[in-house]
């Protein structure tokens, strides 16, 4: 083997090795136990399963972070000089149950897993993106410009809503009932397999469930609303 391609692979190790970690400083802070995480103000979370809790910010990042009667909280500890202004933090813990966002915030994750009921509101240009998402009963609430990619989820009963112009893209693994309403010239998408759903639409929204199998279906549609199935 050359010396020219030992180089070359070393570079790509490298660089692999490098995605798979923060790319800035961060500072560590054990917190408490909590299962909420609420976020606002531009603050983007990463979030990982861990038996562990705690928290790394970005170092220098204009964040504070409290555990007040079981909810993860994160606030900027002044004003933000801009609407762009964004800070990141990195969150580990193992026992999450709901999650708010507003404020332009961001949730992310990989995966995410609990046997318990599940619930996510996002608000004012938030976004969730997550890539496997497993729980009990799931409720999943955005309004507001809000937006939300889900690539694999499964639970028993899944309850989706969407509001003033906001998105979501949920493909579902495995699911026994399926609810989905959308509203003023909102969307929603849903795909993968099903056993009942239920669809509700109105106000210039438009539903997609083309490309979700289902052995029964329910349909209320406003004259301004679309179903595509």
């Amino acid at each position: 083997m050359n010396t020219k391609f030992l180089f070359f692979l070393s570079i790509v190790f490298m660089l692999c090795s490098c995605g798979s970690s923060h790319s800035t400083a961060t500072d560590r802070i054990t917190v408490n136990s909590f299962n909420k995480i609420i976020s606002g103000s531009g603050i983007d979370i990463c979030f990982s399963q861990s038996k562990s809790n705690y928290v790394e910010i970005e170092s220098g990042g204009n964040v504070a972070v409290e555990v007040k009667d079981g909810t993860l909280i994160f606030n900027r500890r002044g004003k933000r000089t801009s609407a762009r202004e964004k800070s990141t933090v990195y969150i580990y813990g193992n026992n999450i149950e709901a999650v708010i966002l507003s404020g332009g915030s961001v949730f992310m994750s990989d995966e995410l897993k609990t046997s318990k009921p599940f619930s996510i509101a996002a608000s004012g240009g938030s976004e969730v993106r997550i890539k496997k998402l497993n729980v009990g009963d799931c409720n999943l609430a955005f309004s507001g410009n809000a937006d939300c990619d889900i690539k694999q989820l499964e639970s028993k009963i899944l309850n989706v809503a969407t509001s003033g112009g906001s998105d979501a893209n949920i493909n579902i693994d495995k699911a026994d009932n399926t609810n989905v309403a959308s509203s003023g010239n909102s969307r929603i998408t849903v795909s993968g397999k099903t056993q009942n759903v239920s669809v509700s639409v109105s106000g210039g929204s438009d539903i997609n469930i083309t490309n979700l199998k289902y052995e029964k279906l329910n349909t209320h549609q406003s004259k301004s609303g679309s179903i595509r199935k």
